[in-house]
Protein backbone atom coordinates (compact mmCIF):
# COMPACT_ATOMS: atom_id res chain seq x y z
CA UNK A 1 0.00 0.00 0.00
CA UNK A 2 1.85 3.61 -1.39
CA UNK A 3 -0.02 5.69 1.38
CA UNK A 4 1.06 7.82 4.66
CA UNK A 5 -1.66 7.21 7.62
CA UNK A 6 -2.06 9.04 10.31
CA UNK A 7 -0.69 12.65 9.01
CA UNK A 8 -1.99 15.64 11.37
CA UNK A 9 -1.74 19.06 10.28
CA UNK A 10 -2.12 22.20 13.32
CA UNK A 11 -4.53 24.66 11.99
CA UNK A 12 -2.50 27.35 13.86
CA UNK A 13 1.06 27.21 12.58
CA UNK A 14 0.52 24.99 9.71
CA UNK A 15 2.85 22.01 11.39
CA UNK A 16 2.56 18.69 9.30
CA UNK A 17 3.44 15.55 11.14
CA UNK A 18 2.66 12.33 12.60
CA UNK A 19 0.54 11.19 15.13
CA UNK A 20 3.27 9.57 17.32
CA UNK A 21 4.65 13.27 17.41
CA UNK A 22 1.47 14.99 18.21
CA UNK A 23 1.28 16.40 22.56
CA UNK A 24 -0.54 14.46 24.63
CA UNK A 25 -2.13 15.25 28.18
CA UNK A 26 -4.52 14.88 30.37
CA UNK A 27 -7.28 17.59 30.38
CA UNK A 28 -7.59 19.70 33.36
CA UNK A 29 -11.27 19.83 33.23
CA UNK A 30 -12.37 16.19 32.41
CA UNK A 31 -9.82 13.37 33.97
CA UNK A 32 -11.01 10.88 31.79
CA UNK A 33 -10.06 12.46 28.35
CA UNK A 34 -6.97 13.85 27.31
CA UNK A 35 -5.77 16.98 25.22
CA UNK A 36 -4.04 16.97 21.88
CA UNK A 37 -0.88 19.24 21.24
CA UNK A 38 1.11 20.81 18.44
CA UNK A 39 4.50 19.99 18.92
CA UNK A 40 5.77 23.19 17.17
CA UNK A 41 3.45 25.85 18.22
CA UNK A 42 1.70 24.46 21.67
CA UNK A 43 -1.96 24.53 20.40
CA UNK A 44 -4.60 22.72 21.86
CA UNK A 45 -6.86 20.72 19.67
CA UNK A 46 -6.28 22.27 16.64
CA UNK A 47 -4.95 19.33 14.58
CA UNK A 48 -6.95 18.16 11.74
CA UNK A 49 -6.45 14.56 9.93
CA UNK A 50 -4.45 15.08 6.36
CA UNK A 51 -5.30 12.76 3.53
CA UNK A 52 -2.96 9.33 3.43
CA UNK A 53 -2.37 10.12 -0.43
CA UNK A 54 1.19 10.76 -0.22
CA UNK A 55 2.56 14.16 -0.77
CA UNK A 56 -1.19 15.02 -0.34
CA UNK A 57 -1.86 18.01 2.27
CA UNK A 58 -5.76 18.07 2.36
CA UNK A 59 -7.64 17.76 4.65
CA UNK A 60 -9.04 13.49 5.15
CA UNK A 61 -13.10 14.01 4.02
CA UNK A 62 -13.76 10.49 3.29
CA UNK A 63 -12.87 6.98 5.37
CA UNK A 64 -12.92 4.25 2.85
CA UNK A 65 -11.94 0.41 2.52
CA UNK A 66 -9.73 -0.05 -0.29
CA UNK A 67 -8.33 -3.38 -1.28
CA UNK A 68 -5.01 -2.67 0.74
CA UNK A 69 -7.08 -1.39 3.35
CA UNK A 70 -8.78 1.02 4.94
CA UNK A 71 -8.12 4.43 3.86
CA UNK A 72 -8.90 8.41 4.88
CA UNK A 73 -8.15 10.43 1.88
CA UNK A 74 -10.05 13.95 0.46
CA UNK A 75 -12.37 14.28 -2.09
CA UNK A 76 -9.84 14.34 -4.96
CA UNK A 77 -8.07 10.85 -3.73
CA UNK A 78 -11.61 8.82 -2.99
CA UNK A 79 -11.21 5.95 -4.91
CA UNK A 80 -14.97 5.98 -5.49
CA UNK A 81 -15.41 9.65 -6.66
CA UNK A 82 -15.87 9.73 -10.81
CA UNK A 83 -13.35 12.25 -12.22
Amino acid sequence: MNAEPDKRKCKICGWIGDTWQILRAPNPFDSEEYIFGCPNCKGVDELIVLCDEPGCENKSTIGTPTDDGYRRVCHNHDPHHKK
